[in-house]
């Protein structure tokens, strides 16, 4: 796993591949997603999660971690690792985020 900075954020990446973006002062996370998961999270709760954009069958959604349930955010970064990371297994953990 790698960790960037760029601009105003920090993004992690598993084998070249993003899955999330995190604002330096931690107020919002974007976090890959399916489309379908997205959509029922901001259908659900519109002040914890938001729309980020598209990214080919994937959809980034925006997490607003004070509004989210508090162990919401850990169970979506997983998620988004587990849609990143290579189908075999690598060695690589999650870690602490």
């Amino acid at each position: 796993m790698e960790e960037r900075e760029h601009a105003n954020r920090v993004s992690l990446k598993v084998r070249g591949n993003g899955f999330r973006h995190l604002a330096q002062e931690g107020r919002v996370a974007r976090l890959k997603a399916t489309l379908e998961e997205r959509d029922a999270l901001v259908a659900t709760d519109p002040e914890a999660y938001g729309d980020s954009y598209v990214a080919g069958r994937f959809g980034w959604i925006e997490v607003r971690p004070a509004a989210a349930p508090v162990d919401e955010p850990s169970e979506l970064i997983s998620e988004a690792w587990r849609l990143s990371a290579p189908r075999r297994p690598v060695g690589e953990s999650l870690g602490d985020f």
